[in-house]
């Protein structure tokens, strides 16, 4: 003889391995009932043929038997535990499984399709802003706040996903309150094309990348069964990377512009932006590096700094030029208190580092009729740079991460410190330093500090 668990899917046969025994089920004999020390007892009720108890060590529970009518099977089927439910409650929904099996249904099936059904009702329910939200809560711990914080940019400005701006205070599309199941292909890829004539390739391809990845998210947990925007799969505008510098030729003026804004008396914005642009040039960083670097990430004695929070999550360390440690002794003699390298300016910003670099560009450009983004000049640093010294120096620089095709020993193997940089590093500031004094028509006879 063999037990048969509260909801089989086999025939329980003839008998069972558990001491049987019938009695009338009531509220006092059940409670009267002590636990079993090992194994289940079955009690089944001589009222209603089918129902019964199953006592274990923990927990006694009513449960309804009988052969499903035209199937062959025997069903045993948990009704609920005896501390949730009344002897006569659980009499009374026994006989309506006992009645449904001898009708031929089968209640464990029909559990089961209750069960498909609901989660088809929660799929077909789900607003694309609360997937949004569940996603950005789920990658709140791998993703970088910035990198959230970009997504959001883009949910707000193509969705309509969160409070407008006033730079954009109307989204591109209102899908805020679409239900994700009827997203369909044909709007995806409308939107798409639609998103890359009004505004590029790139924003089109990043915004439909990141809804990628919210539906893709959605499929994982069940709430979706396809992600609508693999209608790109073939459809992504290809963009091809920046190559905008400041030329060779520019760089005199440039750097001209950007000195004498350094030593505008009336100008404390400009100073800032003078010293900001010129230190992101001369070690190529990327911009929130340098905007956000602090003081005690800076050792000028050792003439050495520490970016912690880099794109790559490396911790890169980096030697500075003659002319780059002058020009962070100029920022500390009037930095006035603030942990910030560059802190910005203004009442509103107390406190807080340099948090508009586009500014410094804007700047600039009104004085020399250059314009320029910040990462121009990490890639105008670049292009110096390759001429002046080691690939694998220019690399840990640029502080860029192994790429999947690359050199194993370059990527992996070769670790170079701030001093087997430094020579490299000072070469390319001291060629900065000499187009700048060409810019403001000097003669220099050695490298000269900020």
């Amino acid at each position: 003889m063999r037990r048969v668990p509260l909801i089989s899917t086999q025939d329980t046969g003839p008998a069972e391995r558990v001491q049987l025994r019938r009695r009338r089920l009531t509220e006092a004999f059940v409670d009267r009932l002590p636990f079993t020390e090992q194994g289940q007892r079955i009690v089944r009720d001589t009222e209603i043929q089918g129902f019964g108890l199953c006592i274990g060590r923990t927990a006694k529970s009513y449960f309804a038997e009988a052969r499903v009518r035209g199937r062959g099977l025997a069903r045993r089927v948990l009704i609920a535990r005896c501390e949730t439910i009344s002897c006569d409650d659980a009499r009374t929904e026994a006989r309506g499984l006992l009645l449904a099996m001898a009708r031929g249904i089968d209640p464990v099936e029909e559990k089961a399709e209750q069960e498909r059904a609901r989660r088809e009702e929660q799929q077909g329910q789900i607003r694309l802003a609360d997937l949004w939200a569940e996603f950005r809560e789920d990658r709140r711990l791998s993703r970088k706040p910035r990198t959230l914080h970009g997504y959001a940019n883009l949910m707000r400005s193509v969705f309509g996903i969160g409070k407008p701006t006033r730079r954009q205070p109307t989204p591109h599309a209102s899908w805020a309150d679409r239900n994700v199941k009827d997203l369909s292909r044909l709007e995806i890829l409308a939107l798409h094309r639609k998103l890359g004539k009004d505004c590029g390739p790139a924003l089109a391809n990043g915004a439909m990348r990141v809804l990628s990845s919210v539906l893709s998210f959605g499929v994982r947990q069940g709430r979706i069964e396809v992600n609508p925007v693999q209608v790109l799969r073939r459809e992504w505008f290809k963009v091809s990377p920046r190559r905008t510098i400041v030329s060779d030729e520019q760089l005199p003026g440039w750097l001209a512009a950007v000195d004498r804004m350094r030593f505008d008396p009336d100008n404390a914005i400009a100073r800032l932006a003078g010293d900001y642009l010129l230190f992101v040039l001369h070690l190529g960083l990327r911009r929130s590096e340098a905007a956000r670097l602090r003081w005690q990430d800076v050792d000028l004695d050792r003439k050495t700094l520490r970016i912690a929070d880099t794109k790559n999550g490396r911790e890169l360390h980096l030697p500075l030029s003659d002319f780059v440690v002058g020009l962070l002794q100029r920022r500390k003699e009037h930095a006035g208190g603030s942990p910030w390298c560059f802190p910005s300016p203004g009442r509103k910003g107390a406190g807080k580092p340099f948090g508009e670099p586009n500014i410094a560009t804007s700047m600039v450009a009104q004085r020399c009729g250059v314009k320029h983004t910040i990462h121009d000049l990490r890639r105008s640093f670049a292009t110096v740079a390759v001429q002046r010294m080691p690939f694998a120096c220019v690399k840990a620089v640029l502080n860029h991460a192994a790429s999947k095709v690359g050199d194993v020993t370059l990527d992996h193997y070769t670790v170079l410190g701030p001093e087997e940089i430094r020579p490299h590093l000072q070469a390319v500031s001291d060629y900065f330093v000499m187009k700048q004094a060409a810019g403001l028509g000097l003669k220099l006879t050695k490298t000269q500090g900020a």
